[in-house]
């Protein structure tokens, strides 16, 4: 099951007739009864599904779930490249969904949107404008072909003089990028292609090529425990080129994506989630079971990526 549309196996129950957009912020015409129903302690929120200890449980399942994903948007909201997971809600009175269960079952889908480019002034990283992933040789992925893919551009170079991906010892990126020996300088243009300026002539040379892939549904790759992508039968196989074609994007050296997470956003979802957990919690007599949010600072806010400017010419560049 991949991690960009899980399904969370509980038996949730959703208040009657709403539907949910987003971590628990309430939409349709039964917002203002669900209000009521949550302030006044949760008295038949489970509307169509009835209104028994077990339903109320239920609910609170699925709020947690919900509130757990919010916590890891908080979590990554200065991770490059990562994109915010929203719960999505079926409408309980959907009536092709009305006669099973699964219609009452919360999806975590990420967020399509990218994040903004955010300046670094680091020499290997780049960001992705536009559609697709960089490829990267990751037997550690659990892909079948060892092929991962990311949206966050923070590149190394290691021992070998190789192209790497997120740290000097990460997996090696696709196709095969090598530097010289000595070099004084070296550029990322936005169509992929590398060089790198030789110290003794001071003359530019090609270097290697980047490639990015883009899927039919992008929504349908699988989540490795490393935090990369893998394709799937539901993504359909990679479509490679260079960038700038067949409907990938370009690179923006020194720049990183940063995440599409929006602080104020999450925190007014976190403050929903918390009163209707409360509610249900207290009409069962239980603790609401909520971790506590991450710390953030308050300039955070203003920053949807991981700025680490550096004009230093090192392999870690």
């Amino acid at each position: 099951m991949n991690s960009t549309r899980l399904c969370m196996l509980v038996g949730l129950a959703l208040t009657g007739g709403l539907t949910l957009a987003g971590c628990g912020e309430v939409k349709g015409e039964a917002a203002g009864r669900a209000a009521k129903q949550v302030a006044s302690g949760g008295s038949n929120v489970t509307g169509t599904a009835g209104g028994g200890n077990a339903d109320f449980a239920r609910n609170l399942a699925g709020v947690r779930l919900a509130y757990d994903a919010v916590l890891q948007n908080l979590t990554h909201a200065q991770t490059p490249g990562y994109r915010a997971l929203r719960p999505v809600f079926p409408d309980p009175d959907d009536p092709a969904a009305a006669h099973t269960d699964e219609a009452y079952l919360p999806i975590l889908e990420r967020d399509p949107r990218p994040g903004k480019p955010v300046f670094t002034g680091r020499w290997l990283d780049v960001a992705i404008q536009g559609n697709g992933y960089l490829i990267l040789d990751d037997p550690t992925s659990g892909a079948n072909d060892g092929l991962a893919y990311v949206r966050a551009g923070d590149l190394y170079i290691n021992l070998d003089h190789e192209l790497v991906h997120g740290s000097p010892d990460g997996p090696r990126v696709e196709p095969i990028v090598i530097f010289p020996d000595e070099y004084a300088d070296l550029a990322i243009k936005p169509d992929g292609a590398v060089y790198a300026r030789t110290r003794t002539r001071g003359k530019w040379v090609a270097v290697g090529q980047l490639h990015l892939a883009r899927f039919a549904n992008h929504a349908g790759l699988q989540e490795s425990i490393t935090g990369r992508y893998t394709a799937s039968t539901e993504s359909g196989p990679p479509i490679v080129g260079t960038p700038g074609e067949l409907g990938l994007g370009t690179l923006l050296q020194k720049h990183l994506e940063g995440s599409n997470v929006e602080l104020s956003e999450e925190l007014a979802e976190l403050k929903r989630l918390k009163a209707w957990g409360r509610s249900l919690a207290g009409a069962l007599g239980v603790d609401p079971g909520f971790r506590d949010a991450p710390l953030i600072a308050a300039a955070d806010e203003r920053r949807a990526g991981v700025s680490r400017p550096s004009s230093s010419l090192s392999a870690g560049r």
